[in-house]
């Protein structure tokens, strides 16, 4: 998995310990929370992410996911896209990171039914017990309209009530 520019280069892994240890590159503790859903105030970096880049972040998350889900005999569905699971290198390259809930589609099949898991608010509604790709493009979803907004996908910060971005967005399309 580690030939492409928006996946994570695995360097190592050490098996003869009770919990495995994998290593990847080291690209920088910068994520997309960190650059898009903490206030301007609070951020390392106090400057908005220009559109051109956002793009580009946009771009870089669909082509990692893309390759997870095409470029093996078996997809590989990550299973935690968000805003937190998304780093960026010094030339914001997006990489997702944090593979500890993937899997792989068993050969012949077109899903796998597995425990449901992820975080509130990325996990496709329509899952239920069965992943296939459509859980990563639903997933995908949410850090995209973090992206053309600038607000947490669940956040009270702009409102004395939490608010979801979907909900949001969904009464926005109702309104025309």
């Amino acid at each position: 998995m580690s030939v492409h520019q928006n996946v994570l280069k695995l360097l190592g892994c050490c098996l003869e310990t009770k919990n495995p240890i994998i290593v990847y590159e080291f690209v920088g503790a910068r994520n997309l929370y960190n650059c898009i859903c903490i206030p301007p105030t609070k951020r390392v970096h106090s400057e908005p992410l220009p559109w051109k880049c956002r793009l580009k972040i946009a771009m870089g998350i669909d082509n990692a996911i893309a390759y997870l889900h095409t470029s093996f005999s078996r997809p590989t569905i990550h299973r935690n896209v968000r805003p937190h699971t998304i780093i960026l290198d010094n030339n914001n390259v997006a990489k997702p990171n944090d593979f500890s809930l993937s899997v792989c589609i068993p050969e012949g099949q077109w899903h796998v039914e597995i425990d449901i898991c992820g975080t509130t608010g990325y996990v496709a509604p329509e899952y239920f017990f069965k992943v296939n790709e459509k859980t990563d493009l639903y997933s995908f979803g949410m850090p995209l309209l973090t992206l053309l907004t600038g607000w947490f996908i669940l956040d009270g910060e702009y409102d004395t009530e939490a608010y979801y971005l979907v909900d949001w967005l969904r009464s926005c399309v109702e309104q025309n």
